[in-house]
């Protein structure tokens, strides 16, 4: 591919043909690079564009066909008017617009192919950004990654999300057992909100990686999640009543499995994040409303046994750079 060769035709004084002959030449195209332009050798060698085509002559019909094939698709080309007969053409002048007529049909089907992998998203990129929605059992949201294409099959990058979150109420009776006597009360979660980001790795399960039309993936990470929620909690006797705000900032580790689709000049995306605590720091601040006194917060660090601390779908789209 990378070197240029000649192809050479041998005639050797007169050929009589008794049946029918079929000649079969394989030609193949380079390009050099030319200005303002992809069409390098290093571009065709590594998009696998360079052109094969075999001429075939049916000497005794007087037919002849040019296939010509590429990597996605294969063409056939009739060509009526090279089978010569002797009375109007010598066989030197007949081999000449062969070969010319053959090369021609074969610069302008590259020339095709280049335009068509020039337009598609996939040349030679460096960058994907993404964006998109997050739907989370109790809450919705918005997601944005960024990743630099070490490969076509391995990319490192950042991924983040962040979504509402709305707890349902909660109501508890109270006891009047001797010894363990306590009233009722109600939780009445009023919102909150869970933000995270992980650094990522990413692996294309497909040969063609990210250049591939369907895509599938994994991705691989660690990162730290802000989690906060406020309430009210109501008790059947008013002056315990107090209204909370309780978080936590975790450490995780990230699995998602996803995949893509290309639509328009990007990709389509739908993946499912599911991260794993791995070390938590929870607060709670409460204010009562009749007894300042009591005004205060509690705080605790841990490590968790791994748990799943975030878990949604994601569905959004990638452009490339």
């Amino acid at each position: 591919m990378g070197q240029t060769t000649t192809d050479t035709l041998f005639v050797y004084e007169t050929i009589v043909v008794y049946d029918t002959i079929k000649v079969y030449d394989t030609l193949k195209v380079e390009y050099k690079k030319e200005l303002n332009s992809n069409a390098s050798e290093t571009f065709f060698k590594n998009n696998n564009s360079a052109q094969n085509a075999v001429l075939v002559i049916d000497t005794a019909n007087q037919k002849a066909q040019l296939v010509l094939f590429n990597k996605n698709d294969t063409a056939t080309i009739s060509i009526s008017n090279i089978i010569l007969s002797e009375t109007n053409k010598n066989l030197e002048t007949m081999k000449k617009e062969i070969l010319t007529f053959a090369t021609a049909a074969i610069v302008a089907q590259a020339a095709f192919a280049q335009k068509n992998t020039t337009d598609s998203l996939f040349l030679e990129k460096k960058y994907a950004v993404g964006a998109g929605v997050t739907f989370k059992g109790d809450g919705i949201g918005g997601t944005v990654k960024f990743d630099y294409l070490k490969t076509k099959k391995l990319s490192f990058g950042l991924r983040s999300n962040v979504t509402s979150n709305k707890w349902r109420d909660m109501s508890f009776s109270g006891s009047n057992e001797p010894g363990f006597e306590y009233p009722g009360y109600t939780l009445h979660f009023t919102g909150g909100h869970i933000i995270n980001g992980f650094l990522t790795t990413t692996y294309n399960f497909k040969k063609e990686g990210y250049a591939s039309k369907l895509g599938l993936y994994v991705v691989g990470g660690l990162g730290y999640q802000d989690f906060k929620m406020s309430g009210t909690t109501n008790y059947t006797d008013p002056q315990y009543d107090h209204s909370s705000v309780f978080s936590y900032k975790t450490f995780l580790g990230l699995i998602c499995f996803g995949g893509d689709y290309k639509v328009g000049p990007g990709k389509v995306f739908l993946d499912i994040p599911i991260a794993l605590s791995i070390y938590e720091q929870y607060k709670n601040e409460y204010v009562f409303k009749t007894q300042p006194s009591r005004n205060g917060s509690f705080k605790s660090n841990y490590w968790a046994i791994p748990e799943v601390g975030f878990v949604a779908l994601n569905i959004g789209y990638t452009l490339y750079f």
